[in-house]
């Protein structure tokens, strides 16, 4: 066992006990991921990150409904000892070890922070409800069948108005996004300019040469199809984005989707971009912010359309999300921490500018489309990355308790902190984390008086 792999079982059996996991080492002897041999590296950041644990201990959470594992009802495990064997018997009787089911509205305690291991290739966490003895709920259960049953999660002061702009209800389950739209002449606008491909070139631009910016116009179709989808939209107006949306998806998303390596697609922007440290994108290029924001769209598309092509389109948005960097996808390495780069360009060798919002949200419409597709693959990256995020905070943290949103310094620009505020608490309320609360409290008084008074804070 190599100095680096003592100190990972280290840390990690720490986070089993009373302990909480120490800071990475700052030093380690391990195979770089640049080199791909033993190397001595000083990891200059490495005591700002830990490994992954969840701050969930007295949580309270209420299961929705079975999403998932659709060929069995959800369950928890109730283990019996034999000789020092935990084992998941599948009966109980009076008490004895064995199955309890969960069932939607069953509302459950969360004991502590740990994730555990019986050796049956699920993790499981440890819940309580008034009736029951202490038990495991499986990890996948609590991420994405069950929400918050109270505000404990929430930085918001007002529950209500918070889930009012960051989400929308969907057949029993909650989407989330940055912010969603109540103006009507803006979802009205983007309804008609949406059923006119021969405008896209110009008015989905962003701004910006080259026809269609990826991002801004899937991140248009995605939040007219949120506002559709709130309350007071009539019928027949749902009905008319959701076919403007249909228009997008094959005027657009069909024909420029690109396969960048072998099973993996993307959609490209066709401008140059120079970047912080002076980093120059030329097009084609490529980013999972923008793939994250066609695969929600897709997804929902399926579900409000039943069509099986937008399903086939969710899934190809997903493979270049979830690929390594280096295998032609967006997934790259920090210490061992999976995240999904919203610039994609060789790193290694080049430096990763690493930018939090972006991440952040491609993470949440991956959670999105799980949910909307019932893809257990989909939730657990997008868990994986919320996870590895998770523990990036405390690096992009500020003494003042400001949060960066990028590795190459300066403030936030003020339009992206309400956004970025929801979307900590929307990470909490996935994770069942308090982390990302926390930051989400510390960024509060940086929030414009103007966001506030629309949106609440």
């Amino acid at each position: 066992m190599t100095r680096a792999s003592a100190a990972l079982f280290t840390a990690i059996f720490i986070i089993g006990g009373a302990a909480k996991a120490e800071p990475m080492q700052s030093t380690t002897t391990e195979s770089s991921p640049y080199l791909g041999i033993p190397a001595l590296v000083e990891h200059k950041n490495a005591q700002f990150l830990r490994p992954y644990f969840a701050m969930r201990a007295g949580l309270r959470v209420r299961y929705v409904k079975n999403i998932f594992s659709t060929y069995q009802p959800d369950m928890m495990w109730f283990p019996s000892i034999e000789n020092g064997r935990q084992i998941l018997a599948w009966q109980t009787f009076d008490g004895s070890a064995g199955l309890y089911g969960v069932f939607p509205g069953s509302e459950l305690e969360l004991v502590d922070d740990t994730l555990y291991d019986f050796g049956v290739g699920a993790l499981f966490v440890k819940v309580k409800s008034k009736d029951k003895p202490e038990c495991y709920l499986p990890l996948e259960t609590l991420v994405g069948e069950t929400e918050p049953a109270n505000s404990a999660l929430l930085a918001a002061s007002d529950r209500s108005q918070f889930y009012r702009h960051a989400s929308v209800e969907f057949d029993g389950i909650r989407l989330y996004e940055q912010t969603v739209s109540h103006d009507r002449k803006q979802f009205e606008k983007f309804v008609s300019l949406l059923a006119r491909p021969e405008d896209y070139a110009t008015q989905l631009s962003g701004g910006q040469p080259g026809g269609v910016h990826p991002l801004f116009a899937a991140s248009s179709v995605r939040g007219m199809l949120f506002t559709a989808l709130s309350d007071g939209i009539a019928p027949e107006q749902k009905a008319d984005a959701i076919a403007s949306a249909e228009i997008f998806a094959k005027h657009y998303i069909s024909s420029a989707k690109r396969e960048v390596a072998p099973g993996v697609f993307a959609w490209p922007y066709n401008f140059e971009w120079t970047m912080n440290w002076g980093i120059k994108l030329s097009p084609p290029w490529y980013s999972a912010f923008a793939n994250g924001q066609i695969l929600s769209v897709c997804a929902l598309l399926y579900r409000l359309t039943g069509k099986d092509e937008y399903k086939t389109l969710a899934g190809e948005a997903f493979s270049f999300i979830k690929t390594p960097i280096s295998s032609g996808g967006s997934e790259y390495d920090v210490s061992g921490f999976k995240l999904p780069a919203e610039y994609v360009y060789p790193t290694p060798p080049t430096p990763n500018v690493r930018v939090l919002d972006g991440e952040l949200a491609a993470s949440i419409a991956i959670y999105n489309a799980s949910r909307l597709l019932g893809d257990s693959e989909m939730l657990r990256v997008s868990f994986r990355y919320l996870a590895s995020l998770a523990m990036q905070l405390d690096l992009y943290t500020t003494a003042n308790g400001d949060l960066r949103f990028s590795m190459y310094g300066g403030s936030m620009p003020d339009g992206y902190r309400w956004p970025m505020w929801a979307m900590l608490q929307e990470a909490a309320i996935i994770t069942k984390d308090r982390r990302f609360t926390e930051a989400a409290r510390k960024l509060t008084p940086f929030i414009g008086k103007a966001w506030c008074d629309q949106y609440g804070c």
